[in-house]
């Protein structure tokens, strides 16, 4: 009966890469499921989703300053690569920095709530909800590269969309466990 347990949580722990970006931007109700996955994991996933947004940033960078002439034909791969490293670095940073700080906050306010929830458990669901903010911030980066339009304090859109995405996860939780999820109470229903 205890083998029966186990495989269906074997089962629930292989999501692959691009499932886990579906899921972090169309199913919040998976979050829980991902979390589970843990903290390492989740690392892995934000480090892929910042290489592979840099990376198209580097192309793209790259492309449009050898069209104005302004990289040597011969040096694409150097330039390819600087453009990388500097995007990842400074979209790591950001966005860490983010679901930290975010985390942090979030882990206070259970705290607050005496809900149960712990922070690496909190840091790697808000690590999923970063996704689509980190999309969402690389095309507003390509918009103003191309066109010079900028928007003022698009960071802070940026982590108002984290939010939203946890709002809605926390609102979807309480749904399915009542008041107790807040509350953080292990008093069983009575059937």
């Amino acid at each position: 009966m205890e083998e029966n347990k186990e495989e269906p949580k074997k089962e629930k722990l292989k999501i692959n890469f691009f499932k886990k970006i579906w899921y972090s931007i169309g199913k919040v109700s998976k979050y829980d499921e991902m979390a589970e996955l843990g903290v390492k994991k989740a690392i892995k996933y934000f480090l892929g989703v910042i290489a592979i947004v840099t990376i198209v940033l580097a192309i793209v960078a790259v492309a449009v300053e050898a069209s104005r002439g302004n990289i040597d034909t011969n040096l694409y791969a150097y330039y390819a690569i600087i453009y990388f490293l500097a995007y990842y670095i400074i979209l790591f940073i950001n966005f860490a920095i983010y679901a930290i700080l975010i985390s942090a906050c979030l882990f206070l306010v259970f705290k607050l709530f005496k809900t149960n929830g712990t922070f690496r458990k909190i840091l790697s669901m808000t690590i999923y909800a970063t996704t689509l903010s980190v999309l969402v911030y690389v095309i507003y980066l390509l918009i103003s590269y191309f066109s010079g339009f900028s928007i003022p304090y698009f960071d802070a859109i940026s982590i108002i969309i984290v939010y939203i995405y946890l709002y809605i996860y926390l609102r979807r939780k309480r749904k399915e466990n009542g008041n107790e999820f807040y509350r953080g109470s292990k008093k069983k229903s009575k059937k």
